[in-house]
Formats: structure tokens, sequence, C-alpha cells
């Protein structure tokens, strides 16, 4: 756990996001038409974690733990 404005987070997101915080936002990307299942979705994430390599420092951001591996 680690703590963001003075609240306990998980260092990790869950496999399934159920609920959010008053304070937390779920980010989720489409394209314009409203479709999503393409583009960096269709990658594994050992293909695209190296992308997100420095946002693990990040105090308020918080990735998959495969992002990590």
């Amino acid at each position: 756990m680690r703590t963001y404005h003075d609240i306990p987070r998980p260092e990790f997101t869950p496999e399934r996001i159920t609920e959010l915080k008053a304070d937390e936002v779920f980010v989720f990307g489409s394209n314009l038409a409203g479709m999503h299942g393409g583009g960096i979705a269709g990658f594994r994430d050992s293909e695209i974690a190296p992308l997100f390599s420095a946002a693990t420092a990040v105090e308020n951001i918080c990735l998959p733990e495969s992002f990590t591996r």
C-alpha cells in the first residue's frame, strides 16, 4: 500500500475495477466512434509495459502489476 492525499492506495490496479472512491478517476479510451479493442489494447502487457515504465514512479498513477514484470 502507498498513501496519496492521506488515503491508503493499492500499489497496483485490481484485476477488476468494480467501484471508485470519491476522488478516483477511471480512464478508458476509445475512438471517436466509441469502438475499442484496437490500437494499444491489441498488445500484450509485456509489449506495452515499457511505454509506461516512467509512470510507475508517479505518485497518483496506479497501473496493472503486469506492467512491472
